[in-house]
C-alpha cells in the first residue's frame, strides 16, 4: 500500500514536495503565533481541593505580595537605621519598577490613612458589642464623667495631643479605642512586629517593605521584570551600605521558576540535537544524513505546535521542554526507515516492510499519549496533544516525504556502504539467549524487593525550583525555623455582609481551638465586623438608650463637667452628636473602605462574590485539628501540608488511572492486530518487565513520583511498544517468509 502511494507520488515529486513545503510553512506560521505560558501551577491537577488551593494563591493579596526584608544578619541595627535603609531602598527603585507595581506598603498605622477609621467612628453603635455598650455607657455616673473629662484635658495639654487631639475630643469615654483594639488584632497572626508605624521581622533584625504587583503572580515574564528591578535597587542599596536584602513571595518564586525553565529548555534542546547529530554522524559517516534525520521530527513538532495554536492558542513552556521526549520516539521512526533502506533492494520493498509496523507502532504510541487527556493537569493534557500531533506529522513525513527527498538527493546509494562494527557484532553467531535470559530474571528478582518501596513526592518545594537564596529569604521573612505555622481558612459569600454572616460559625470554631490551646492566635474580620443578627441587636440596645433619655443625661453631665474644668461646653460636640443620635436601619460599607490597605490582605473580591480570609497560627501537629473542627462548614482550609497530602492522593489516583487506560489500550490494539492472545502477550511482556524494573529502581534509590514524571509511564509504552512491535513483526516475518 505504502509502495503504491510512493510510486504515484514519484510521478509528481516536485509538485508533491512543493505542497509539503507550503504545508510546513503554514503550520510554522501558526506555531510562531502561539502564546507561551510560564505558569508552573498548571502542572498541578485542576479539580477538587487542589483547584481551590490554586485559586486562593492566585487571587489572594497575601500570596501575591513580594516581601522585601532589609537589615543585617550579624548585627542588630537600631530602629532609625532600619527605617533609613528602607527609605533608601525605595529611593533606589527606578521608574520602570513603578509601572509594574500596584502599591507599596512601608508605613502602617492610623496616621497613614484616617478615612477607614472615620467610618468606624461614624457607625460606632454597630461596632460596639451590646455588653460593652452596657458596661461603658449605661453604668456611667457623674464621677465617671468627671474622671473622663479630666483625663481628656490632661492628654490635651501633653505632647501627644498634637497628633491625636481630634480623636480625644471625639471619644472621651474610650469607646472608639475598643474598635481600634480589635483592628490591632489583625497583626496578631503574623510573624511580624509593628513598631513606630513600620513592620519588622519577629527578631527585629529586618525592616519589611510589601510590594503588590499590578499583575497575577503566575505571569512569570512580568514577574521577572519586576524582580529584576527590585534586585537592581537591592544592589544599589548594598553598594552604599553594609546591608542584606532578601526578596520573597509568590511572584519571586514564579520568576525564578520561569527563568530556570527557560534555561533548562534551551539546554536540553541544544544538548539533545548536538548529541543526536554526533551519534548519527558516528554511525553513518555521512555529513548530510544526520541533518536529514532531523527533518521528520522538526516537521512533526511544527505541525504539533501549530495545531495546538489552532485548538487552544497557548502552550506551556514546560510542555515544550517535555517535547524532547517525543524527539526520541520520532527519531526512532527515522532509524527504521534508514536501516531498511540500507538493507533493502529498493525503496518500495523497504516501505512495504516497515509501513504496517510503523503505522501500528505510531497508533499505539498515540493512544498512550492521548490517555493523558483523562488527567486533571492542563500541562499533561497539552503534552498528550503535542506528542500525538508530533508523531502523526513525523510518521507522515517519514513514509510519504522522506523517501522522495532521499531519492532526489541521491542519498540512497550512499546508505548501502559497508557495515558498521555494531552491525558486524550482531551478525556474529553468538548465543546470547541464555546469559541474557538469566540476567533479566536475576535483575527482575533483585528489583522486585524494592517495588513496594515506591513513594510519591509530598514536598511542594521539590516540584517548584527553590534555590538556596529563596530558602534563606523564606526563613527570614516567615520565621520558618520556628515550630509555628500559619494556616488560612477561607469563607465565601455573594457580598461582604453575607460572607461575614457565613464566617461567623467558622470564627466561633477557630476561637474554640484557641481557648483549648490548639491554636496560638486567630485573626478574623468577624472580630471587627458584626453579623446581620448582631447589627440588629446592637442597634436596638443603642436606640433604646437614646429613646429613654439616658443619652441626654450623659451629654448634660459632660457639658457641666467641661465648664467646671475650664473647657467650652461644646468641646465634645461630635461625641454629643454621636451619643444622642439613633442608629439607622442598616449598615452600608463603601467599596473603597473595604478595599483599603487595612483589610486588603483578608478580602478577595471577584465576579463570583467575596471571600474572607481567616488566619490561624498553630503548630504543624495541630493543623489536622483545624481541618477536623471545620469539617461541618463550607470553609476551605489552605495549608502546604494539607495541599501536599491532597496532591499525593490525586497523583496516585491519576497515576493508577493512567496505567490502567494505557496498558488496556496498548494491549487491546496488539491483540486485535496479531489476532492471537499469546502473540499479544509476548509482544506486551517487555513493556511490563521494563515498567517493573523502573518501579524497582525508583524504590531502590528513593526516586519519588510526582505529577511531572508521570510522563515516564506514557514514554515507556510510547517507545516500548515501538521496539516490541518491530521485534515481533521481524520474528513473524522470519518464520513466515524466511527473512
Amino acid at each position: 500500500m505504502i509502495s503504491t502511494i510512493f510510486n504515484f507520488l514519484t510521478k509528481q515529486r516536485k509538485a508533491w514536495l512543493a505542497f509539503v513545503l507550503v504545508l510546513w510553512g503554514m503550520f510554522a506560521y501558526f506555531a510562531f503565533q502561539i502564546n507561551i505560558q510560564e505558569d508552573i501551577s498548571k502542572t498541578l491537577p485542576q479539580g477538587g481541593n487542589l483547584q481551590q488551593y490554586q485559586d486562593f494563591f492566585k487571587r489572594s493579596p497575601i500570596a501575591s505580595k513580594i516581601v522585601v526584608a532589609i537589615g543585617a544578619s550579624d548585627t542588630l541595627l537600631e530602629t532609625d537605621e532600619l527605617i533609613s535603609l528602607g527609605e533608601g531602598y525605595l529611593d533606589a527603585l527606578d521608574s520602570s519598577a513603578f509601572k509594574l507595581i500596584d502599591t507599596i506598603q512601608f508605613r502602617f498605622g492610623i496616621e497613614s490613612s484616617t478615612a477607614p477609621f472615620d467610618f468606624f467612628y461614624d457607625n460606632l453603635p454597630y461596632f460596639l458589642e451590646s455588653q460593652i455598650q452596657d458596661s461603658l455607657i449605661a453604668s456611667l455616673d457623674t464621677s465617671d464623667i468627671k474622671a473622663a473629662v479630666n483625663t481628656t484635658l490632661a492628654k490635651l495639654v501633653s505632647p501627644e495631643s498634637y497628633a491625636l487631639k481630634s480623636y480625644m475630643l471625639k471619644d472621651p469615654l474610650g469607646l472608639y479605642s475598643r474598635v481600634l483594639q480589635n483592628l490591632s488584632g489583625l497583626q496578631e497572626g503574623g510573624d511580624f512586629v509593628l513598631k513606630n508605624n513600620h513592620l519588622y521581622t519577629e527578631d527585629e533584625r529586618y525592616i519589611l517593605v510589601f510590594v503588590s504587583p499590578s499583575f497575577p503572580a503566575s505571569e512569570s515574564k512580568n514577574n521577572g521584570l519586576l524582580v529584576d528591578a527590585l534586585n537592581k535597587a537591592k544592589a544599589d542599596l548594598a553598594s552604599k551600605n553594609d546591608v542584606d536584602t532578601y526578596l520573597f513571595g509568590g511572584p519571586v518564586v514564579a520568576a525564578k521558576n520561569g527563568e530556570q525553565i527557560r534555561k533548562d529548555t534551551r539546554l536540553t534542546g541544544v544538548l539533545a540535537i548536538v548529541l543526536i547529530l554526533a551519534l548519527l554522524f558516528w554511525y553513518y559517516r555521512k555529513v548530510l544524513v544526520p541533518f536529514l534525520f532531523l527533518l521528520p521530527p522538526l516537521f512533526g513538532m511544527t505541525v504539533a505546535v501549530g495545531s495546538i495554536f489552532l485548538l487552544r492558542g497557548e502552550i506551556s513552556i514546560l510542555t515544550l521542554a517535555a517535547g524532547t521526549i517525543v524527539l526520541g520516539i520520532a527519531l526512532d521512526y527515522c532509524f527504521h526507515l534508514f536501516t531498511h533502506l540500507k538493507h533493502s533492494s529498493s525503496v518500495q520493498v523497504a516501505l512495504d516492510d516497515i509501513g504496517g509496523s510503523l503505522i501500528l507502532s505510531c497508533f499505539t504510541t498515540i493512544l498512550a499519549f492521548l490517555s493523558l487527556l483523562f488527567l486533571d493537569s492542563q500541562i499533561l493534557t497539552d503534552f498528550g496533544l503535542l506528542a500525538s500531533f508530533s508523531l502523526i506529522g513525523t510518521l507522515f513525513f517519514v513514509l510519504l516525504v522522506q523517501p522522495h527527498i532521499l531519492s532526489g538527493l541521491g542519498v540512497l546509494d550512499k546508505l548501502k556502504g559497508g557495515d558498521h562494527w555494531i552491525d558486524r557484532l550482531f551478525k556474529k553467531n553468538i548465543n546470547w539467549r541464555r546469559p541474557v535470559f538469566i540476567s533479566i530474571v536475576a535483575i527482575s528478582v533483585f528489583l522486585g524487593f524494592f517495588v513496594g518501596d515506591v513513594s510519591f513526592e509530598d514536598d511542594l518545594n521539590k516540584i517548584n525550583y527553590f534555590p538556596k537564596e529563596l530558602e534563606e529569604a523564606e526563613t527570614i521573612v516567615t520565621n520558618s525555623e520556628t515550630k509555628e505555622k500559619s494556616v488560612f481558612v477561607i469563607s465565601r459569600g455573594v457580598d461582604f455582609q453575607s460572607v461575614i454572616d457565613n464566617n461567623e460559625s467558622v470564627t466561633s470554631k477557630l476561637d474554640s481551638l484557641k481557648r483549648r490551646g490548639e491554636a496560638n492566635s486567630v485573626v478574623s474580620l468577624n472580630h471587627i465586623f458584626p453579623t446581620t443578627t448582631q447589627i440588629d441587636n446592637r442597634r436596638k440596645v443603642w436606640n433604646d438608650r437614646v429613646e429613654s433619655g439616658a443619652s441626654d443625661l450623659i451629654i448634660k453631665d459632660f457639658k457641666q463637667q467641661s465648664v467646671k474644668v475650664g473647657m467650652k461646653e461644646e468641646s465634645f460636640s461630635q461625641f454629643y452628636d454621636l451619643l444622642g443620635s439613633r442608629a439607622e436601619s442598616g449598615l452600608a460599607y463603601p467599596q473603597d473602605f473595604l478595599q483599603s490597605s487595612i483589610f486588603e490582605n483578608f478580602l478577595v473580591f471577584s465576579d463570583e462574590g467575596v471571600e474572607v480570609i481567616n488566619m490561624v497560627n498553630t503548630t504543624p501537629e495541630e493543623v489536622a485539628k483545624v481541618q477536623q473542627a471545620l469539617a461541618g462548614t463550607n470553609a476551605i482550609v489552605v495549608d502546604k501540608t494539607l495541599m501536599a497530602n491532597s496532591l499525593v492522593e490525586v497523583v496516585k489516583d491519576n497515576f493508577n488511572l493512567l496505567l490502567i487506560i494505557t496498558t488496556s489500550l496498548v494491549f487491546l490494539t496488539l491483540l486485535i492486530n496479531y489476532g492471537r492472545i499469546e502473540l499479544g502477550l509476548m509482544t506486551f511482556l517487555p513493556m511490563v518487565v521494563s515498567w517493573f524494573w523502573i518501579l524497582g529502581i525508583c524504590g531502590l534509590f528513593d526516586i519519588r513520583f510526582n505529577f511531572i514524571n508521570v510522563l515516564i509511564t506514557t514514554f515507556i509504552f510510547g517507545l516500548g511498544d515501538d521496539f516490541c512491535i518491530f521485534i515481533s513483526d521481524g520474528l513473524l516475518s522470519k518464520y513466515k517468509l524466511g527473512k
